[in-house]
């Protein structure tokens, strides 16, 4: 698991938490460059080298008019002072995700409500000192901005040294830590050693306290890189706060099985130990029927518990059952990690690990909606997925769909501009791999719904290695096609870029879904876990015409992995499939055998193929083509034959 620590022996502060993040991009200079453009006025942020103890890492600086600003440690006040409505407006108004706006506006919101309950006042009335200067503004958003980028899965931190003494204030002279500082840290494990001074401030204290799941030592961790925050003071330790990040062991643990075999227990008094042991922290209680000796039916009893709690259900199964002796056996537990959060009144369970990531709706508040409105269980089951998809788009802020106006993408597409209006476009690649007819059907969708089209021409052939058609084909293609999109968004002002891969496409050899992840593109229909069944059902509600178009790749995927890919082969395909189309064929493939084609197609296309006429027909037209042998394919249509060739 991708797992991102920060290590808090010096404190942390606003700017030493952004410095040690910096150092762990793949991309400094560019993205101070990005943060600098966002919108906060006057001001500009520098990263400098920093050495404290022989160590070298990075400060953060920032200029307000062309002036340094005093370090956040030492609560100067030489700046007009922002309230929080003031500070609400301008991240409103700032040029970054719709998620970094609502992660920043909720780490103010914390700061002020602990300011608000140490000074006594309404929020509204909080001035927040050098919180609220753009100094601050710059730590929080850029802090958000790079947890965005970097996409840790897990964030845990080490305790935090919060430093000792006194501080001076524009309040007076107050204990360290400051209180709003310590109101924040609340059920947070803190602790002070003899560095006289104020390691953490509020800032600092609010960014750990939103983002850290789990405050603990460091696990074991597979160290991918690691970041040096450096504060402005100097002690006689090293002022800095280390980042890791890389991967983590997934979750394993020792568990106790007890197991007794019973043949003399009422059913009702099995039912009543079972529950009573789960009500007192057993991990499973499960029930197997079994047949004893001398032919008896009798139960097993299994529980399985923490081997902190082997005492105590031990005492239980003796107490409450007819067992007169239980066997013990240790087994190693992996499991998921699993969390439940709630979306509406729909609760989702989520766990993931070892790779794998799952939700699962909650059934019964599935059922309580689907009871309400009067929809079938996989009904309401799509429409709470669309809800979370277009939560998921409102995050972005504004997005470019890699469009080629098939089922997936015209759904996304037509989602998005829903929501973003002309703050989103549609990116298309006019490539020989590309059929003219669902180019001009992709340009004409966006003509009628008003969306700004983009078509670019993609010059995949040109890719070394892609002509040999090897098993990563697709990730060469994409890797170069959404290269190409991210400088299109890029000089459209756009932020973030998607894809329409939906849920059924994880069950796949997708190599194009690796570039997808490597170059940061979101994949929305996949992270609200829509299918293509649910898809379609909700193009339809829509009234979207792709609702039943036929399934489209592009034509490079009709060759054998190995078979040479070259532009006059794709037009002997495109040809062929343009001529089954024209003949009444609705979901069909010609996939690519030298001189023999071979024909995928579904339930309907069989009945076309039963006719003699047909059937001369279609050898006539693709001989003319250029093929000597057509085939039809038994099995046939099906996404990804080609697969079926590889052993890995």
């Amino acid at each position: 698991m991708k797992t991102l620590y920060f290590e808090c022996n010096m404190g942390a502060a606003g700017d030493m938490l952004m410095s040690a993040l910096l150092e762990l991009h793949s991309n400094p200079a560019d993205f101070l460059n990005r943060l600098n453009n966002v919108g906060i006025p006057n001001t500009k942020i520098i990263a400098e080298p920093s050495i404290k103890c022989g160590i070298k890492g990075t400060h953060i600086t920032v200029t307000i008019n062309g002036e340094k600003e005093e370090e956040e440690h030492h609560h100067h006040h030489h700046h007009h002072h922002s309230n929080f409505h003031t500070t609400q407006h301008l991240i409103e108004h700032l040029n970054i995700s719709a998620a970094v706006k609502k992660n920043t506006l909720a780490i103010y919101k914390l700061i002020a409500e602990a300011e608000s309950e140490v000074h006594g006042v309404p929020v509204n009335q909080i001035h927040f000192h050098e919180v609220g200067e753009m100094d601050a503004t710059l730590d929080i958003v850029g802090f958000c901005m790079l947890i965005e980028e970097l996409a840790p899965e897990l964030i845990l931190a080490s305790p935090v040294n919060v430093g000792s003494g006194q501080v001076k204030c524009a309040h007076g002279v107050l204990p360290v830590p400051a209180p709003a500082t310590a109101l924040i840290l609340q059920n947070i494990p803190i602790y002070s050693n003899n560095t006289n001074g104020e390691l953490c401030t509020p800032t600092g204290a609010a960014l750990l306290k939103y983002f850290v799941k789990e405050f603990c030592k460091m696990p074991m961790m597979k160290v991918a890189s690691l970041g040096y925050g450096m504060g402005k003071k100097d002690f006689e330790k090293a002022n800095c706060l280390r980042a890791y990040i890389g991967e983590t062991d997934d979750a394993n643990e020792e568990v106790i099985e007890l197991v007794c075999n019973l043949d003399d227990i009422t059913p009702e008094a099995l039912a009543f130990a079972q529950q009573l042991l789960l009500d007192k922290g057993a991990l499973d209680v499960y029930i197997t029927p079994i047949i004893m000796k001398k032919s008896r039916a009798g139960f097993g009893f299994t529980c399985m518990c923490k081997l902190s709690d082997r005492k105590k259900m031990l005492q239980l199964i003796f107490k409450h059952t007819t067992t007169l002796g239980v066997r013990e056996y240790s087994s190693n537990r992996h499991t998921l990690q699993r969390e439940q959060t709630e979306f509406g009144s729909v609760r989702i369970k989520t766990s993931q690990g070892f790779g794998i990531k799952k939700s699962k709706l909650e059934y019964e508040d599935v059922a309580a909606l689907a009871k309400k409105h009067g929809h079938s269980i996989a009904e309401t089951e799509a429409r709470i997925k669309y809800e979370k998809l277009k939560n998921y788009l409102q995050e972005l802020g504004s997005v470019a769909i890699a469009f080629s106006g098939g089922v997936d993408s015209t759904f996304l597409l037509k989602t998005a501009h829903d929501i973003f209006g002309d703050r989103v476009i549609a990116v298309t690649a006019r490539s020989c791999s590309f059929p003219k007819r669902e180019l001009d059907e992709a340009a004409a969708f966006c003509k009628k719904e008003g969306i700004a089209h983009v078509i670019f021409n993609s010059e995949e052939m040109k890719i070394e290695g892609f002509s040999k058609n090897p098993a990563n084909r697709c990730y060469l293609c994409k890797r170069e096609l959404f290269t190409k999109i991210l400088t299109i968004a890029k000089e459209h002002k756009i932020l973030h870029i998607a894809e329409g891969s939906n849920k059924d496409d994880e069950g796949d050899y997708r190599p194009g879904l690796t570039a997808v992840a490597e170059l940061g593109i979101k994949s929305p229909l996949r992270y609200a876990e829509l299918n293509k069944l649910e898809i379609r059902h909700l193009s339809k509600e829509m009234n979207l015409p792709t609702w039943n178009k036929q399934s489209f790749a592009c034509l490079s995927s009709r060759f054998p992995y190995g078979e040479e890919i070259n532009p006059e082969r794709l037009g002997k395909i495109d040809k062929a499939e343009q001529f089954l189309l024209d003949t009444g064929f609705h979901q069909v493939r010609v996939r690519y055998h030298g001189n023999l084609a071979r024909i995928e197609t579904d339930e309907a296309g069989f009945e076309l193929m039963s006719s003699p006429e047909k059937r001369e027909k279609i050898y006539a037209a693709l001989k003319e083509i250029g093929f000597t042998y057509i085939a039809l394919d038994l099995l046939g249509y099906r996404t990804g034959s080609m697969n079926e060739t590889l052993t890995n």
